[in-house]
């Protein structure tokens, strides 16, 4: 089947989500578009079985004119996944956890920008960016999930599950405030 993304779990402190090279946004814009990071002179094949890390630019070169230096660009990989526990009332709290696994089950959160959803209000993630441009954009309803295990002993594939992209005209929500935001107000009050 077709895929876009794969998300790897090779351990705790080893789980990422790499893209299909075609749809690397951080690539297409610092490689291909800007050659900041290097120079990529050719669009990714469609049909490429290649995927690739997940990289957000930190800074571009940076000049420093004193000293006549450059510093290079600074990147570093988004698309490594942390343990840990969300569960604010939790003695091992870690806000930033994406994920976390209890028995048999795991439960991932994924950032929408990160799988390159442009707009999950209007159901609309990032189109080809190579032969479309950055404003292009394709209309999904739903995002189809497989799991492929491979143990010592085991090898499986599940059926492609779908999930239903949720309508957010009338979407219920909690608020929950982090523990810094009464830090924050308690700082800021009398001033």
């Amino acid at each position: 089947m077709p895929v876009d993304f794969i998300l790897e779990f090779q351990g705790y402190n080893e789980a990422r989500i790499v893209v299909h090279e075609r749809y690397n946004l951080f690539n297409y814009l610092y490689k291909y578009y800007s050659n900041i990071i290097e120079k990529q002179v050719r669009p990714p094949d469609p049909n490429s079985k290649i995927f690739s890390a997940i990289y957000l630019l930190n800074r571009k070169h940076f000049y420093f004119r004193e000293t006549n230096t450059v510093e290079h660009p600074v990147y570093y990989e988004t698309g490594r996944l942390v343990y840990g526990n969300s569960d604010q009332n939790s003695r091992d709290y870690n806000s930033l956890a994406d994920f976390n696994k209890e028995g048999d089950a795991i439960e991932i959160r994924i950032p929408w920008m990160l799988i390159n959803v442009k707009n999950p209000l209007k159901k609309q993630a990032q189109g080809d960016f190579y032969s479309k441009g950055l404003d292009s954009y394709v209309y999904i309803k739903n995002i189809g999930i497989s799991l492929y295990y491979e143990g010592e002993n085991e090898r499986f594939t599940t059926e492609k599950l779908i999930y239903k992209i949720p309508s957010y005209k009338h979407m219920e929500y909690d608020q929950v405030l982090k523990r810094s935001y009464y830090i924050v107000r308690d700082y800021w009050k009398d001033i």
